[in-house]
């Protein structure tokens, strides 16, 4: 670890992390507080706020001019474009060869960017000009940070190592908060398509087509649940599966309209894959909801269009 250090000071990449706000003036502080401490110094924190009504542009500006070079702050005309099309918009304003992401509300441990970074040139020194996405564990706590696990991927009951195609066009186990990017994959993410679920799942989707994704089975931030989020988490239970059984169901009829059913995101990513049109394995998950009963399930078994878990896919397999 040791020489890897030395190397990392020598090579000395600028960082681009970026940061999408939107009323968060409750936690911000401790966020930019915890990436002002990094053992890695050479970043740059990109903030675009969403037309905060809360403290988030005053708590933001401060700490500008406190930390001249250190914080750039997007101002323009757009209003609440959401949590995808901000991050895009700050994905289309970097420029550094590597770039972060960053939620308002957690707390990063100070090796977070340093772990990262030796991960990520280590994969590049193996693997020239190829797209890279390097993600980690996470610790979630409550809202006063508190843990309540020590690895996100245990409490949700996913595998960070399933990372092929056909298992991420249906189930995301990239955690955005954790994730860094090379400039081959920002460049082979842009423009982002219009129907996308949440910018970490597209670009685990980029990465798993045309690069590679690593894990690092480490947690290196604390990922803060409260009732404000506007993306959490929730410990997933085998009661959960059951529940979900008939809303599954309906993922292959998509003009039913059942409401506030969490598996129209799969239809929304199904539609996502027609824009992979050089794939076969993207192509076919796209087509599902157009086959019968047996073929929608031969493909399933073929391509291995499986989530994490075998009730899960059990569940699956009833309904659809």
């Amino acid at each position: 670890m040791k020489k890897r250090k030395i190397l990392l000071m020598m090579e000395n990449p600028k960082i681009d992390i970026l940061i999408a706000t939107y009323n968060g003036g409750e936690f911000i502080k401790e966020q930019l507080e915890s990436i002002i401490n990094q053992t890695y110094t050479n970043w740059l924190v990109i903030i675009r706020d969403d037309d905060s009504i809360d403290n988030t542009k005053e708590i933001i500006r401060s700490y500008k001019k406190k930390y001249p070079g250190k914080i750039r702050i997007i101002n323009d005309n757009n209003r609440n474009l959401g949590v995808v099309k901000n991050f895009s918009c700050l994905l289309s304003q970097s420029s550094s060869e590597y770039i972060m992401f960053c939620d308002q509300d957690d707390v990063w441990l100070p090796d977070k960017i340093e772990k990262t970074l030796i991960k990520m040139l280590k994969i590049e020194k193996q693997n020239k000009n190829v797209p890279i996405l390097v993600h980690t564990d996470l610790k979630v706590t409550d809202e006063k940070l508190n843990i309540i696990s020590d690895s996100f991927y245990s409490y949700q009951k996913l595998n960070p190592y399933n990372k092929s195609l056909s298992r991420l066009l249906i189930q995301n186990n990239v955690t955005g908060c954790t994730v860094m990017i090379n400039k081959l994959l920002r460049d082979a993410s842009l423009p982002f398509p219009e129907k996308i679920i949440i910018h970490d799942w597209y670009l685990a989707i980029i990465a798993s087509y045309k690069g590679i994704i690593e894990y690092i089975p480490e947690p290196t931030l604390l990922y803060r649940q409260h009732e404000r989020n506007t993306i959490g988490t929730n410990k997933f239970t085998t009661m959960d599966i059951i529940n979900k059984i008939f809303e599954i169901r309906w993922v292959f009829f998509p003009n039913h309209k059942m409401k506030n059913s969490s598996y129209r995101n799969i239809i929304i990513c199904m539609e996502q894959a027609g824009d992979f049109k050089d794939n076969e394995t993207a192509i076919i998950f796209s087509r599902l909801p157009a086959y019968n009963w047996i073929m929608r399930r031969f493909y399933i078994l073929k391509y291995g269009f499986y989530k994490y878990g075998f009730l899960k896919n059990v569940a699956l397999f009833i309904v659809i």
